[in-house]
C-alpha cells in the first residue's frame, strides 16, 4: 500500500487506519488536497456540497477526482468545482 495515501476522516478510526496501513489519516481536507494527486470522495452524498465548497479553491488541474457518493452526478461535481 502506498504511504502517500491520506484519507480525511472525522472518526477515531484514524489511529487504527494508520496503525494497520502505515498511511497517515487526517481531518484536514485541505492538507489532503495539497498532498495528493488523486482525491477519492467517499463521503455521504449530503456532505458533498460542503466538502466541495471547502476544497474548491485548492483543486488543481493535476488532481484526479473519483467519487463514489451515490446520486452525486458528474455534472454536480463539475458545477461545484467550477
Amino acid at each position: 500500500m502506498p504511504r502517500t495515501a491520506a484519507p480525511a476522516t472525522r472518526r477515531n478510526a484514524r489511529r487504527t487506519f494508520t496503525t494497520e496501513t502505515g498511511c497517515l489519516a487526517t481531518t484536514d481536507n485541505l492538507a489532503v488536497v495539497a498532498d495528493s494527486d488523486v482525491l477519492l470522495l467517499a463521503i455521504k452524498p449530503q456532505s458533498m456540497t460542503a466538502l466541495l465548497a471547502e476544497i474548491r479553491p485548492h483543486v488543481l488541474a493535476r488532481h484526479l477526482l473519483v467519487s463514489i457518493a451515490a446520486g452525486v452526478t458528474l455534472r454536480q461535481l463539475v458545477q461545484s468545482l467550477a
